[in-house]
């Protein structure tokens, strides 16, 4: 039989070279691939390939996190992190990144991916996570039902409205904040240790179930009451503008930081015994006991009167998102006294008499307005900015 050797060779090379390159890993980001190339413990061999058996081999962590780095050396696209099926950790953070897809990095207990553009987050693979952080994005579900080895969340800054932590016996800290929730179930998560629920829109949660828990933030909310009954080691809880009319803190004497500022209706907060000396409020109001000027201690309280609730039921501010004016408006004809505006950390940036008020100054954020009348009663909203 003769062959035809050029036939023979160009089939054999064709042949090799398909077989080569179905055994190097797809990576269309440059730095991405530079990061892999550069890292002599996925690179093993040197070459300017990332082959497949690289991939698979590689145990460590993948840190491309972009922060720091000017935006053309971030990395845009992780096409490829698939290949590595045996990776533990991965931090992307800072990179403007829209998607990930760690489906097929089972084994992966850390995942960092915070500050990006995500909108959809799927880890029901990664059924070995222990910390996930996915803050600063725009994630509008998030399932973690499959992740019963999770300990520690942070999906702050997102925009749910929903979150399933019954299953997630294991968590010791759970950050949600600046997102949609009105309501969370953690009667569950006995292990939980920090609880962040700030700059929602709860009204109420339990956390009766959550005995080990040491910091409780709940700041600009719209909580009415919270009970601390059975909290026994809670020691940093911070509260400031919210609606409560009621605060028992007679078991939490030994809580050494309470910030409950901008809460209008909070006239008087229980405590042990009217012996007992509170924590002193330093002067920018972050550390021991604070509250309003209007506020007291007693070992005997009632409840906000009234005629301060009706009062607050007659405001109307808008619009909320806000941009460069704040108009309040009043059901009845009543006269305003004051309108002050404060941060987050309780301090006053605006005091006027005016119904239209210029905000263009204020940073972009979120704020508390406390409206008080002629007849001294006061009213409390949160606007945004």
């Amino acid at each position: 039989m003769k062959i035809n050797y050029p036939i023979f060779f160009t089939l054999f090379f064709s042949i090799t070279q398909m077989f080569s390159q179905s055994n190097i890993v797809n990576i269309p980001d440059v730095n991405f691939k530079n990061y892999l190339l550069e890292n002599s413990s996925i690179n093993a061999n040197n070459d300017n390939e990332i082959q497949v058996a690289e991939a698979e081999a590689f145990s460590g962590k993948i840190d491309v996190k972009g922060s720091g780095k000017l935006e053309s050396l971030r990395v845009k696209d992780l096409t490829g992190i698939e290949a590595f099926t045996s990776l533990t950790a991965l931090d992307c953070e800072f990179n403007g990144l829209t998607n990930i897809n760690v489906s097929q990095n089972i084994k992966l207990l850390d995942l960092h991916c915070s500050n990006n553009q995500i909108s959809s987050l799927d880890v029901s693979k990664n059924t070995n996570l222990e910390e996930l952080e996915c803050f600063n994005n725009k994630i509008t579900t998030l399932d973690i039902s499959q992740n019963l080895e999770l300990v520690k969340l942070w999906c702050n800054n997102n925009l749910l409205s929903n979150l399933d932590v019954t299953k997630n016996v294991r968590l010791r800290l759970l950050e949600i904040e600046e997102n949609q929730f009105t309501n969370l179930d953690v009667s569950k998560n006995i292990e939980l240790t920090t609880l962040v629920i700030s700059k929602n829109n709860f009204t109420n949660i339990d956390i009766s179930n959550n005995r080990n828990l040491l910091t409780f933030y709940a700041r600009a909310n719209d909580l009415e009451s919270i009970d601390f009954s059975t909290n026994f080691r809670l020691d940093d809880i911070v509260l400031i503008g919210n609606n409560l009319t009621f605060l028992d803190m007679s078991k939490r004497s030994n809580t050494t930081r309470l910030l409950a500022y901008a809460n209008a209706n909070l006239s008087c907060i229980k405590i042990e015994g009217n012996n007992f000396v509170p924590p002193t409020c330093v002067s920018n109001r972050r550390n021991g006991w604070c509250v309003d000027e209007e506020t007291n201690y007693s070992e005997k309280c009632e409840t906000a009167s009234v005629n301060k609730e009706s009062f607050s039921e007659q405001i109307i501010i808008y619009p909320n998102p806000l941009e460069d004016i704040l108009q309040i408006s009043l059901k009845t004809n009543a006269t305003i006294k004051s309108v002050k505006i404060f941060n987050l950390l309780g301090k006053q940036l605006i005091e006027t008499q005016q119904r239209n008020i210029d905000i263009s100054m204020l940073l972009k954020g979120m704020y508390i307005v406390k409206i008080e009348n002629s007849l001294s009663e006061i009213a409390v909203r949160k606007i945004v900015k």
